[in-house]
Formats: C-alpha cells, structure tokens, sequence
C-alpha cells in the first residue's frame, strides 16, 4: 500500500497523530506500507510564509489560520509530481491511500482511497465564505473526491454533507471513531477510578487558533468557583494555549502551552494530566476537539462539552458520561462542573466514559477499511 501524507507520517506530531497511528495500525495488521511524504520542502515553505502569507495577512485583513501553500499551483504541481514517481516506481502496489481529499491516482489503474474529516470548504465555512485562492484547492478537492474509488470521511454529520454535494462520489462514514493513544503502558482501571475519586484538577485541551474563547470563557467559570470555599482547592490546567494568550491567570491556573505527543518528555506529560484530571472541559459551541475529548473518555474521564452535531451523531442527545453545555457562559460552566463534582454517580460516569470509546481502537478502524477495500 501507498501511503500518502502532506507531512512526514513518521512523526507523531502530524495532524494530531492521525497518519502516525494509521499507518502504524495498517503495519500491525501485516500490511506493507510505503510512505510518501509530499509535502515541499521546509525552505520553500519557510520563503512562503515570510513573503507571500504575510501579504495575503495584509491583502485580507486578518491572520488566516488555512495554510494558502496548499491553494497554489507550486504545490499542485510539486505534490503531484512526487506522488506520481511513487507510483511508478512501485506497481505492484494495491491501493493508493490518501491522507486528505486534495488528490488522487491519476496516473494508473491503482484504487484510490482518501481519508480525512472536513472538507476544505466545510472547513473554512466555520468562520467565512471561501476566497478565490481558497476555490481553487476546493475544486481540485471536488475532482478527486468524485474520481477517487473510496473516500472515507471520520464523521457522519461530514459524510451526510459530501454526499449531498457529491452524490456521484463513493463515500463512506465506517461508524465509529479512532483515539489516537500513544500512551506506552498498561491502563489500570481500579487506580483510574481511585486516581479520579480523588482528584481535584479540572483539564482543558485545544489550540489556540480555534479554542482560546473556549478557554477564557472556561477561566472565568472557575475564577467563580474559588469563590466557594468548598471549591478553593481545585486546579485547572490547560494544554494547547500558553500563559502569554491570556491577562492575569487566577491562583490554581497553569497552562501548559502545546505539548509535543512525539517528543518523550511532552507525552509523558499529557498522558499525566490525562490520567489525573477529574473532568474534561471544553464547551466550545459548534466544534469541541472531538479527538482530545475521546481519549480523555478512554481514560475513564467525564466531559463537559457542547452538544456539536458530531458528537451527538456519535454519542446520543443524552450522554451518562458527563454533561452538554447548553449557554457557553461562565456560571452555565461552572454549574456543569460542579454538578459533576457533586454527584453520587460520579464512579459509573467513569465507567460509561470508557465504555463507549473502548472499541474505537486504530486496529478496530483498519479492519473496517481493508473490508471495504476487500468487498
């Protein structure tokens, strides 16, 4: 198999351990993979970002989170030729699998497979209407994803909206989700229900390009509950968003900045905060880091999140596991918490958290797609 990656798929670090964990599962499951790694080289892209990103900043008004490298023809055209050596120089090859929906085989008769989550369009329409760089890759994304002979989308409410555009397309959502897990060790369940009985640390992951209101608005919650003395000793940490994107922090809050899962020290630092933390909270309306939110559940870890369309095709309107943030403000938070805090049922909703995510392994998800590929 061809493995194709805008990034190097050996590093965990790409596009939040996806391809690391595909293709490490796809190995594990005794099938040969060869990775290709498409993307320009960092010099090009480094003169990229200090003339032409910092233009279109100027030209727009703003400091665009979508990466304009991918809209341009230098990219089209450098990706393309990569990936069509690769074909040549394997043909024994079975399928060509695409990390993204912006390409495909177009150059023997090697099945195509693509696989991502949101289309660029759907992406950028979270906040804007696409501009006419933007067009050009959702275009080149339309052709593939009709040309390919699978495409695979890894959430329902986003497969249900491909098809509509593209009804003449072969798209699949295989049901079900992926945790992309690289803590090394066994999980214990008995001292993960003690460890959370105990806790008292609250735990907050996103980014801070799309998830820094989320945090702030999270902050003010608890600033709230120190109020109560019942609650003064409560700690709040916070991954993705450093110290600096903030004013002055309240006593209790430490943000831990990004932390590097394919680097040792990080990891081992997430998974700690992971397994120590009480709830998980991220109450951003619209989108909640879906990925972020399941592994903390695979950790036996309540949630609090907002009741996104994604989420609530996956897990229900109603959820044992935790609470739906229904008002995204700071006393509607901070009540969700201490609802959870406070509640006699807090050992089953441990339980339930697992529960529901224990299958959503990458070996699980690999099955599906080579029986996909097999029927």
């Amino acid at each position: 198999m061809l493995f194709f990656t805008n990034g190097d798929s050996r590093d965990a670090n790409l596009w939040s351990n996806v391809p690391y964990c595909f293709a490490r599962a796809l190995e594990e499951a005794n099938v040969h993979v060869v990775r290709v790694d498409y993307s320009m080289p960092r010099w090009f892209v480094r003169c990229y970002d200090l003339v032409f990103r910092r233009v279109m900043d100027v030209l727009t008004f703003r400091k665009l989170r979508f990466p304009y490298l991918r809209c341009t023809r230098w990219f089209k055209w450098y990706a393309e030729r990569k990936i069509k050596t690769a074909i040549n120089e394997n043909p024994q090859t079975d399928l060509c699998l695409f990390m993204g929906y912006g390409f495909y085989n177009k150059w023997d008769k090697t099945p195509s497979l693509l696989f991502s989550d949101w289309t660029t369009e759907m992406d950028i329409r979270k906040s804007r209407e696409p501009n006419f760089l933007n067009r050009r890759i959702i275009k080149q994304e339309g052709e593939a994803i009709c040309r390919a002979d699978y495409v695979v989308s890894l959430f329902p409410v986003c497969c249900e909206k491909m098809k509509q555009k593209y009804p003449q397309a072969n798209i699949h959502y295989l049901g079900g989700n992926v945790i992309n897990n690289l803590y090394e060790g066994d999980i214990n369940r008995e001292e993960l229900l003690k460890k959370n009985a105990s806790s008292r640390q609250l735990l907050f992951i996103g980014r801070r390009t799309t998830y820094l209101r989320a945090a702030k608005v999270l902050i003010e919650a608890f600033s709230q509950l120190q109020q109560e003395s019942q609650y003064g000793d409560l700690q709040l940490d916070i991954v993705g968003i450093g110290a600096e994107s903030f004013g002055t922090l309240p006593q209790g809050v430490t943000c831990h900045g990004f932390l590097n899962k394919s680097e040792e020290r990080d990891c081992k630092q997430y998974y700690k905060l992971l397994m120590d933390a009480k709830i998980l909270i991220n109450a951003n309306p619209g989108w909640g880091a879906f990925s972020s939110t399941v592994e903390a559940m695979y950790f036996y870890t309540p949630v609090i999140v907002s009741p996104y369309k994604d989420f609530v095709a996956e897990f229900g309107n109603d959820i044992s596991f935790g609470i739906y943030n229904q008002n995204f403000t700071p006393t509607g938070i901070a009540n969700d918490i201490k609802r959870i805090l406070e509640s006699s049922a807090y050992p089953k909703m441990c339980e339930a958290a697992h529960e529901v995510v224990k299958d959503f392994t990458w070996g699980n998800y690999v099955s599906k797609i080579l029986n996909l590929v097999k029927s």
